[in-house]
């Protein structure tokens, strides 16, 4: 992230007769949620989540298709949530890489089950890194469209939606954020209760996070001051067996541990249908 600009200086030339009376006319009634201003160069998209990242389900004793809430189509994440009904559940979703994201909306597609499946409350909170501590973005209850009609499930019938608005051909609901500025690259999605309160199971077929996907910062420029005296003769004694495997240099400041991967991050298991532990 770059730095915000330096504050310009103040004008030379200032009003000879400055206004020594207000505004006649302030806003009345501002809005309650402001729409944020973006920043220039990024490309609003319908999910700033997809499957090429990790999806890691939290406040389940089990749950089955992990992936399934952004493959794009209509197959169904389920969660076992048996005695855990006051226990938020949903899912962290960590692209591959730090992606810097501004996410606008949560938008959640109804599964094929019953109505009382389905997630009624959304919260949704971002992170920069899986270092960082989680920031609350926003909450608000679910409003399904189309009359709560229940969506076929299927891993063959895909969504097609935009940033704008949902698939309006099934079944979703949709909380926005519109005073939302802040750069996140993880994003926890939690539902903190299902429309029939007593369900042991919580169920929904697709998770988008409509936002604004930005640009990598620029790659800084070259050196304009390279050696001022490179060498000129190659080394007398170069290595005449050279291994195989050679030996990389480390950079100064590090710590050799006996793992560098422990409990506090995500662990995504792949290749299987189900699993547990």
């Amino acid at each position: 992230l770059l730095p915000p600009p330096p504050t310009p200086p103040p004008s030379l030339s200032p009003s000879v007769s400055p206004s020594k009376v207000p505004s006649a006319s302030p806003t009345l009634n501002p809005t309650d949620s402001p729409t944020a201003e973006l920043p220039e160069g990024g490309i609003l998209v319908n999910s700033i989540i997809d499957s090429a990242g990790s999806y890691l389900p939290f406040g389940c004793n089990s749950w089955s298709r992990a992936w399934a809430s952004v493959d794009g189509s209509l197959e169904k994440f389920h969660c076992d949530r048996t005695d855990l009904q006051d226990v938020p559940a949903g899912q962290v979703f960590s692209p591959p890489y730090v992606q810097a994201t501004i996410a606008k909306k949560v938008r959640v597609y109804a599964g094929d089950a019953g109505t009382g499946l389905d997630p009624i409350h959304v919260t949704l909170k971002g992170r920069i890194n899986p270092e960082a501590s989680w920031e609350s973005i926003g909450s608000g209850d679910l409003e399904y469209s189309n009359n709560n009609a229940r969506n076929v499930r299927s891993n063959a019938v895909f969504i097609e939606s935009t940033y704008e608005s949902g698939d309006v051909n099934y079944t979703y609901a949709e909380v926005g954020f519109p005073s939302n500025d802040a750069v996140y690259s993880d994003y926890e999605v939690s539902f903190s209760a299902t429309r029939n309160y007593n369900s042991n199971r919580l169920q929904f077929a697709e998770v988008e996070i409509p936002g604004l996907l930005l640009p990598p910062p620029p790659t800084p420029p070259p050196s304009l001051s390279p050696s001022v005296s490179p060498s000129k003769v190659p080394s007398a004694s170069p290595t005449l067996n050279p291994t195989d495997s050679p030996t990389a240099e480390l950079p100064e400041g590090g710590i050799l541990v006996n793992s560098i991967i422990d409990s506090a991050g995500s662990y995504l298991p792949f290749g299987c249908n189900s699993w547990s532990r």
